[in-house]
């Protein structure tokens, strides 16, 4: 078994497409773990805010595999729109930061909504430049951008 850690946000009405997100999942992997929710101002482009988490799901399908037939049909059942704006407002985004423990996103450090759910689940996650773990620098990332914990939602 493959273990993924999957970003998933929405900034177009994101409450529904993060649930429908989340049911379209369980029907194609294992769901292990689940981050807080996070509500994130728009960065890159004017927008609403942001709903953030992170997923940590099992499955046979390599990481290729996931972007594929797990991301991309979500994705598109969802009715994500691409545009050369890469910080658009969309219904859905889903990408896969973690594979088997390798870290994909070697951004991360510089991205408070791909950062804050990952320290979440990867709390203990070294900086490759000074060491610093995920835990540590989620507190500064969220003061610095104005992120909040939404406790009061669930993707449930």
């Amino acid at each position: 078994m493959n273990s993924a850690i999957l970003l998933i946000g929405s900034n177009i009405d994101p409450l529904e497409n993060t649930r429908c997100a989340m049911a379209m999942l369980r029907g194609m992997a294992e769901i292990t773990a689940i981050s807080r929710i996070w509500e994130i101002p728009s960065m890159g482009s004017p927008g609403p805010n942001f709903i953030n988490f992170a997923v940590e799901i099992m499955t046979h399908l390599s990481a290729s595999e996931i972007k594929q037939q797990v991301n991309g049909k979500i994705e598109t059942a969802l009715k994500r729109e691409r545009s050369s704006d890469k910080n658009a407002p969309r219904t859905i985004d889903i990408d896969i930061i973690v594979f088997n423990n390798e870290l994909l996103d070697l951004e991360l450090w510089n991205r408070p909504y791909v950062a804050l759910p990952g320290s979440d689940l990867l709390p203990q996650l070294q900086q490759p430049q000074g060491g610093e773990k995920l835990h540590e620098i989620a507190p500064k990332l969220m003061v610095l951008v104005k992120a909040v914990i939404r406790s009061d939602l669930s993707v449930d």
